[in-house]
């Protein structure tokens, strides 16, 4: 081969390198080499926006969300593709909430095309609300650098044109793209799963935003509110109207299972849990639950069992642990019984005996702020749920607030005088 043939050859196979596409080549993840089009007779700037238009999530990774409900993402996944469409595609409504010192601030944000056309601001303590852009100053002044809470709901392209008609006095000229906020979602998703599956409370029963509202009531308000002549309202979203009413009908439901906890209670962390159990009470029941239905199963199949005898052994082991089970049931039934009746307790004349739910007011008074956790639980010695009973009555007589954040156990906050 001469030299013009060979210099011919290393041509071709330099040429033949460059057109190899390596891993770190690859800018756009979902092009693949082969389906890369042709080069055309066209100015070099058209591939390269052909190109960024490719960076987009393709249509099948986007998050399809049903009209008028609360966006819960499922895994942190979904909550990353989530945030990819956020900024591009998303059509709804978001609620901010947060405590800044002594102060609380509500915040609605309504998003067309995931960019913010109008939004409202709420100062709850001196009930000062702004709109419009005033708002979306007052929101970049307060909210930047802080942490709080974040609801999202869909709307239909139907819903959020709706929406505009009736939110014209909130409308931002011009719109804000929602990253100039500066706002930032972080997921909270293995922090809460972790925490709910440590209280013993079953996945599949996601806790709303508005704890005491079921995600369906909200979606069929919000439906309900877009329907009525005078429309949807930024400020009424946001605000959580009906709270009152929410509470109420949360206090009897509380009540409901605490009273249906004495006519059956079934064998399970969450069941003790609503039942008034103490965490070492729940421990032991479960404990020796464990090992009866292994002595069952053990006597059905005549396996032997480490450390007890023969099969009359067996049997009377499973009668001594059924007789504690027992026991402790009804020790719990006959408790939750009494609930609120303090017992006769001999005191010196004249002075006072102090009961559970003004213990806990002392707490929230002292702490300022307390969650409904299993440490409040183990200091009053009463259950999740007959805290959060308390906790509503006491904010009924204007001592206490209660508040549901959007992960995590609710927060009682003082709000009595020192």
């Amino acid at each position: 081969m001469g030299l013009l043939d060979k210099a011919k050859k290393m041509k071709q196979d330099d040429e033949a390198k460059a057109t190899k596409v390596t891993p770190e080549m690859v800018l756009v993840p979902q092009e693949k080499p082969k389906e890369k089009p042709k080069p055309k007779a066209e100015p070099e700037a058209k591939p390269e926006i052909a190109e960024a238009k490719q960076e987009a999530p393709p249509q099948e990774a986007k998050i399809e969300m049903p009209s008028g409900k609360r966006f819960i993402p499922k895994s942190r996944e979904e909550f990353l593709k989530f945030c990819e469409n956020l900024s591009e595609t998303f059509n709804g409504m978001m609620r901010l909430s947060a405590a800044i010192g002594k102060d609380s601030y509500i915040v609605g944000l309504l998003v067309k095309n995931g960019v913010v056309v109008g939004a409202s601001f709420e100062h709850i303590e001196t009930k000062e609300l702004i709109f419009g852009d005033d708002a979306m100053d007052r929101i970049k002044d307060k909210f930047t650098g802080t942490k709080g809470s974040l609801g999202i709901f869909a709307f239909t392209e139907k819903e959020i044109n709706q929406a505009l008609e009736t939110n014209k006095q909130y409308l931002i000229k011009p719109p804000v793209p929602l990253d100039v906020i500066g706002l930032k979602i972080t997921s909270r998703i293995n922090e809460w799963a972790e925490s709910r599956m440590k209280s013993g409370i079953d996945m599949g029963k996601i806790i709303s935003y508005l704890a005491p509202e079921s995600e369906a009531d909200r979606s069929d308000e919000l439906k309900k509110r877009l329907s009525v002549p005078d429309g949807f309202d930024i400020v009424n979203f946001a605000r959580q109207s009906k709270v009152g009413t929410r509470k109420s009908g949360r206090l009897e439901e509380l009540k409901k299972m605490r009273m249906e906890g004495v006519k059956e209670i079934k064998i399970s962390r969450e069941a003790l849990t609503t039942a008034g159990a103490k965490p070492e009470e729940i421990d032991e029941i479960l404990k020796n639950k464990a090992e009866e239905d292994e002595i069952g199963k053990l006597l059905k199949s005549g396996a032997k069992f480490p450390g007890i005898g023969g099969i009359g052994a067996k049997e009377e082991r499973l009668a001594e642990l059924k007789k504690k089970r027992d026991e402790a049931i009804e020790k719990l039934r006959q408790r939750m019984k009494s609930v609120g009746e303090e017992p006769e307790k001999e005191k010196p004349e004249g002075t006072m005996v102090k009961t559970s739910i003004d213990a806990l007011y002392e707490l929230v008074k002292k702490y300022k702020q307390v969650k409904i956790n299993e440490a409040l639980v183990r200091k009053l010695s009463v259950s999740k749920v007959q805290i959060e009973e308390w906790a509503m009555i006491l904010e009924e007589h204007n001592l206490l607030e209660l508040h549901y954040p959007t992960f995590g156990e609710p927060e009682i906050r003082f709000k009595g005088k020192d």
